[in-house]
C-alpha cells in the first residue's frame, strides 16, 4: 500500500491519526528546538504551560534542564530564555538537555499523541526531512501548525514544499521563503518585537542537518525528542 501525504493546516486534525506526524512552527519552536540540538543538546522535552507556577512545577520535575519558553509570544520570566532560535543556536556545547515550552509548535506535538512517530521540519532542515521520509512506508501527516485558529503562511509553505519534494516535483525553496517574507504576519510580528535574530534563524534554509523525532510506544509520548547525529 502506497502511504499518502495529508497537509493539516492546524493541529485539530491530528490528534486521532495514525502515522508519521511532521510538526511545522516555523516562527518559532520548530527552529528553536532544531537550534538546541545543533547547540549540542543530547535531549529536548517539550511541554505546554501558560503560567510561570506551571513553569515552576516543571522546572521542579526537571531540575537541570535549560528552559526555553514563551505563551503568547511573551517570555516567561522564570525560563532561561525565550522561546528563541537564535539565543539556542549561539548556545554552542553549553546545553545538554532542555525543556522547550510554546504557544503553538508545543501544544501541536503534544497533540500527536496517537501518532507512531514525531518529527520536527522547519526550512532550516527540510532536505534532511525530505531524505528521512522518503523511504517511510507509513501516512504521513504535515502540521502546519497555524497561529491560533488562523492559517500561518509559513507553516503552511513549508508543509507544501515537504509534500512536493516526496512527490518528486521540483520545488524552489528560496521562493518559498519570499512567499513567507512577503505574506506573513509572523514576519511583522517579529520585526515589531525587534526579533531580527529570529527572524532571520526561521527563514533560513538548510543550516541544519538534524531531524529531531521521537517514535510513541504503547505509553504514549512524554515529550522526550531526540536527534541521531550519525557522522554529522
Amino acid at each position: 500500500m502506497r502511504k499518502k501525504i495529508h497537509i493539516l493546516d492546524g493541529y485539530e486534525e491530528i490528534k486521532d491519526k495514525q502515522g508519521i506526524a511532521v510538526i511545522i512552527d516555523v516562527f518559532r519552536a520548530s527552529n528553536t528546538i532544531l537550534s538546541i540540538f545543533e547547540a549540542g543538546a543530547q535531549e529536548v522535552i517539550t511541554k505546554t504551560a501558560k503560567t510561570a507556577a506551571e513553569v515552576d512545577k516543571l522546572r521542579e520535575e526537571y531540575p537541570k534542564h535549560t528552559f526555553f519558553g514563551e505563551h503568547m509570544g511573551k517570555k516567561f520570566e522564570n525560563t532561561d530564555y525565550d522561546n528563541s532560535p537564535s539565543t539556542a543556536y549561539r548556545l554552542e556545547n553549553k546545553i545538554n538537555e532542555a525543556v522547550v515550552i510554546s504557544t503553538m509548535g508545543t501544544s501541536a506535538i503534544e497533540a500527536a499523541n496517537n501518532a507512531y512517530e514525531i518529527i520536527i521540519a522547519s526550512f532550516g532542515n527540510i532536505d534532511a526531512v525530505v531524505e528521512y521520509l522518503k523511504p517511510k512506508e507509513t501516512d504521513i501527516y504535515l502540521v502546519a501548525c497555524g497561529d491560533i485558529g488562523k492559517t500561518a503562511i509559513e507553516d503552511y509553505v513549508c508543509a507544501q514544499s515537504i509534500a512536493n519534494m516526496l512527490l518528486g516535483l521540483n520545488v524552489d525553496e528560496d521562493y518559498g521563503i519570499s512567499i513567507v517574507a512577503k505574506n506573513s504576519s509572523g514576519v511583522g510580528r517579529l520585526v515589531g518585537n525587534g526579533m531580527y535574530g529570529d527572524l532571520e534563524q526561521c527563514l533560513t534554509t538548510n543550516y541544519s542537518e538534524l531531524v529531531p523525532c521521537a517514535e510513541i510506544d504503547c505509553q504514549g509520548f512524554k515529550g522526550e525528542l531526540m536527534v541521531n547525529r550519525g557522522n554529522i
